[in-house]
């Protein structure tokens, strides 16, 4: 539940297909001076770099022919917000002191649907809820048919996929879970991450289903 509650929280703050070509990202950002990086989804290698000129930049990473991805948009060495290289050309535009939009493909479109839909769905909630806390059954109910419904509009899309990786599906057992990652387009099938978790699960479940072995009892 803690994740859940991250993850939305992390999206509000930003209200804020695979091809040939190199993914070409362009972005406005009024107020922003220093350096803007794609790095990869783990942090560990910067895709590409752009000194920011008048909060105008552009970036460019290439295209392995290996499909789709997740990535990380950062300034000045912070990762800021997902970024899904999904098409080929992306949007960055907002301001340092609000909001940052990434659009422009299928996946970060419906990123900012999913931010809006989780703002919207957020007053809904009780005025005392508390996240750290263990919410009431009816409450935790509503959270799992809000996100089940936004990844069911979103299951063909990276971001679908984003959804699964992040733990943002209602799903507990092993058997929930490869039932999402089932229902992924291929392009969010293929991805590392998701075969990581398919791999996953399905090894625990192998081991539920082994039998039992008992230690030899010495007469």
């Amino acid at each position: 539940m803690k994740k859940i509650f991250a993850f939305v929280a992390a999206a509000l703050m930003f209200v804020g297909c695979n091809s040939t070509k190199n993914y070409v990202i362009e972005g406005t950002i009024e107020g922003l001076t220093g350096q803007v990086a794609v790095m990869d989804a783990n942090f560990e290698m910067i895709l590409d770099l752009a000194t920011v000129t008048d909060g105008s930049f552009e970036l460019e990473v290439e295209n392995d022919g290996n499909g789709a991805q997740f990535a990380m948009f950062a300034i000045n060495n912070s990762p800021i917000a997902p970024i899904f290289l999904d098409g080929e050309k992306i949007k960055v535009e907002g301001n340092i002191y609000g909001s940052l939009i990434i659009s422009g493909t299928p996946a970060n479109d419906a990123l900012n649907e999913f931010n809006a839909a989780s703002q919207e769905f957020s007053s809904s909630l009780p005025e005392d809820f508390d996240p750290e806390a263990e919410p009431a059954p009816e409450v935790v109910e509503n959270i799992s048919k809000f996100l089940k419904e936004n990844f069911e509009k979103n299951k063909d899309n990276l971001f679908g996929a984003f959804m699964v990786v992040t733990e943002n599906v209602p799903a507990k057992t092993p058997e929930e879970w490869l039932g999402f990652i089932e229902s992924l387009g291929k392009e969010g099938q293929n991805l590392p991450q998701i075969q990581e978790m398919k791999s996953y699960y399905e090894q625990q479940i192998a081991a539920e289903a082994a039998p039992i072995e008992l230690d030899e009892v010495e007469e």
